[in-house]
């Protein structure tokens, strides 16, 4: 979203928040945040798991919240994002018909009769991996490292196969 957080994109403070997928860098991982109120109904020792605090996983967390906190950061993925989203409405494709999201995560809603899902195949087989949202949306989720070569490589893979539709 290019937050922290979701929530502090939209401007709220929830009281637990879950994290997991990401917080990694693709190992296992899962978490869960607590404000005080929350936190409140644990004691130590209450909530355990056989596989907590993997050695791995918790130093991937490490280096994923390293990154996380480099200055620029995360004016660098809202930009990535504006640049992605600026450049497929820029194509004036017939088969677009909106282009929205926040920071990386960017969905495309495809004109109706068009099956995202026949996108999302043909992009794939192109090398550039997407997915779908509901039935007219096809979804991009880049890493939030992803580089300018990487997004104009994956913008001329889509445009591409847009072409095909």
């Amino acid at each position: 979203t290019g937050a922290y957080l979701a929530s502090d994109a939209l401007g709220f403070e929830p009281e637990v928040v879950t994290l997991a997928k990401s917080i990694a860098g693709g190992i296992p991982m899962g978490a869960c945040l607590f404000r005080n109120k929350a936190a409140g109904v644990f004691v130590a020792g209450d909530h355990q798991s056989t596989f907590a605090g993997n050695p791995l996983a918790c130093r991937a967390a490490t280096v994923v919240f390293e990154t996380l906190q480099k200055p620029g950061f995360y004016q660098r993925v809202l930009a990535a994002g504006e640049k992605i989203r600026s450049e497929i409405s820029s194509w004036n494709n017939p088969l677009v018909v909106q282009v929205r999201g926040k920071g990386l995560m960017i969905g495309i809603q495809i004109k109706e009769g068009t099956k995202p899902f026949d996108i999302e195949v043909e992009c794939m087989k192109q090398g550039l991996c997407v997915s779908t949202a509901g039935s007219d949306v096809v979804r991009f989720l880049p890493p939030l490292v992803i580089s300018d070569k990487e997004i104009d490589e994956g913008l001329k893979i889509f445009k591409a196969v847009l072409a095909k539709f």
